[in-house]
């Protein structure tokens, strides 16, 4: 059984991004309804199964396009830079199965990419 569903970025190779959270900038309604009424807003899009949720992501949207101009789902650049000194590099999570890659620091945080900030953001992708 299939608890939750994340959604890796990158070809059918075992390698990818794992878009582990956002910080929504439209459709909240849309989001709130997918994800129940007494989920808090910081949890709304905390994590790759609370995400797939929010965004409706099902095993239909594998190897999506994500540039495509005609894609239903895409990656946009919203012109935000993130500084090399902003980001933390962190050991993978729940992969203790791969052996001395397990220490990787192969895991990139950055407090922007969280959900938990006051969600002004402005601009979205057209």
């Amino acid at each position: 059984m299939v608890l939750h569903r994340c959604h890796p970025l990158g070809p059918g190779d075992p390698k990818a991004v794992l878009i582990k959270s956002e910080v929504p900038v439209a459709g909240h309604e849309l989001i709130r309804r997918r994800r129940g009424p007494r989920v808090a807003g910081s949890s709304l899009t905390d994590g790759p199964g609370k995400l797939c949720q929010a965004l409706a992501l099902t095993r239909e949207h594998d190897r999506v396009d994500l540039c495509g101009p005609s894609s239903i789902l895409k990656i946009c650049d919203d012109g935000v830079r993130v500084g090399d000194e902003n980001v933390e590099r962190a050991p993978r999570v729940g992969v203790d199965y791969a052996g001395d890659a397990a220490s990787w620091p192969l895991r990139l945080v950055t407090d922007s990419t969280v959900f938990s900030s006051s969600g002004d953001s402005t601009g979205f992708c057209r």
